[in-house]
């Protein structure tokens, strides 16, 4: 079989050499902040790099020519590459480069400064930062972090740290990030509850397009709350868990997801009141998704729909582009979805033709799961 494949063109042969790099970087780059699955992206990644050099010498060659696949870094302890840092540095050339490190903030501080003579920094696009074991004590990680300079940053993950604002240098650090970036996602990452903080000052996203928080809780909130989001099109809140809204508008976002999680509690509760506020902070926004384990949360989201949110009953939910609603998961009565979708042009504000579609939603009669709570 290696004897064909042999025998390609070498054009053709760049061609699958790009398509299997692409598949494995887009797996390590994609790992959600799962140690294992990082792990064990990345040691494929690694593998196949190996695999293409050691073949024969027409590989090898063909393989150090390609600069882009040397553009995805894994940054990693115990990971026993036979590829250093240099490696992808050099083989890269001069195209912009994706980072992708984890492991503990004592180990990965003097990496990154490493970098730095090679003049490396300034070429990183996408740099994703998972730190190992919570750093949930005095952030000596974001000591020198100030230092780091991306001037290229255009896509920006961190998950397993607290940000302090009222470490001048390193708070500065993230926002001037936040202010040049496109996308931010943010794992096990927050601001500590600590009565000594400052509060927390407006942040501006000038560029960003996407923002993703792996959860949306008390100790991250003000990273939505206190921004201004002028670009923003997509925005994704995991796990809500807290009732902290923004009052600013997002006048561009288009698509909204939200997740209730799949536990009993008020902050399941708040989610559908959250996700009808952020609508009607989004004049463009056309599709919300709202995903939820738990009966009854869609019912809530319906409801309100209907008859307003709050205590008092209200008019129609201003959502002058809404086109679709999207429920996954959980479950639904039928009464409800038919009494929503039978006038649901005149629930929304101006009236208008908007959809509700059904995933992974099972639907049951008022007799199999007959209504017992408020949806208020």
């Amino acid at each position: 079989m290696v004897g064909s494949i042999c025998k390609l063109p070498t054009d053709l042969l760049s061609l699958i050499f790009e398509s299997a790099h692409d598949a494995a970087a887009f797996e390590l780059i994609n790992s959600g902040f799962d140690e294992v699955i990082t792990r064990a992206t990345a040691r494929t990644l690694i593998c196949l790099l190996s695999t293409l050099l050691s073949v024969n010498r027409a590989w090898r060659h063909l393989a150090l020519s390609l600069r882009s696949i040397w553009t995805v870094v894994p940054i990693l302890n115990e990971l026993n590459s036979p590829l250093s840092l240099e490696d992808f540095v050099e083989r890269s050339g001069s195209r912009p480069l994706t980072l992708v490190a984890c492991m503990s903030k004592d180990d990965l501080r003097p990496v990154i400064d490493a970098l730095d003579p090679l003049m490396v920094l300034s070429r990183v696009h996408s740099l994703s930062i998972m730190i190992l074991h919570w750093d949930a004590g005095y952030p000596v990680f974001l000591w020198t972090v100030e230092l780091w300079k991306f001037p290229a940053l255009q896509h920006f993950a961190l998950s397993g740290i607290y940000l302090y604002p009222n470490l001048e240098e390193a708070w500065n650090w993230f926002t001037g990030l936040a202010d040049q970036l496109a996308s931010l996602e943010l794992g096990r990452a927050g601001l500590p509850n600590h009565s000594l903080l400052p509060i927390v000052p407006t942040i501006p996203y000038s560029h960003l397009q996407h923002l993703t928080f792996h959860a949306y809780h008390d100790g991250i909130a003000a990273l939505l709350c206190n921004g201004i989001f002028p670009t923003l099109t997509e925005l994704h809140l995991g796990t809500v868990m807290t009732e902290d809204v923004p009052s600013r508008p997002m006048p561009a976002l288009r698509l909204l997801t939200i997740e209730a999680g799949n536990f009993i509690s008020f902050h399941n509760v708040i989610c559908s009141h959250l996700a009808i506020i952020l609508i009607e902070l989004a004049p463009k926004l056309d599709c919300l998704v709202f995903t939820s384990g738990i009966d009854y949360h869609h019912e809530r989201l319906l409801l309100m729909f209907e008859f307003g949110y709050g205590h008092a009953i209200r008019g129609p939910i201003h959502a002058p582009s809404l086109k679709r609603l999207v429920l996954r998961r959980g479950t639904l009565r039928r009464s409800t979805l038919q009494m929503v979708s039978e006038h649901r042009q005149a629930l929304v504000c101006p009236a208008h033709e908007w959809d509700i579609d059904l995933e992974n939603v099972q639907l049951v009669s008022d007799a199999e799961k007959p209504w017992s709570g408020s949806w208020t």
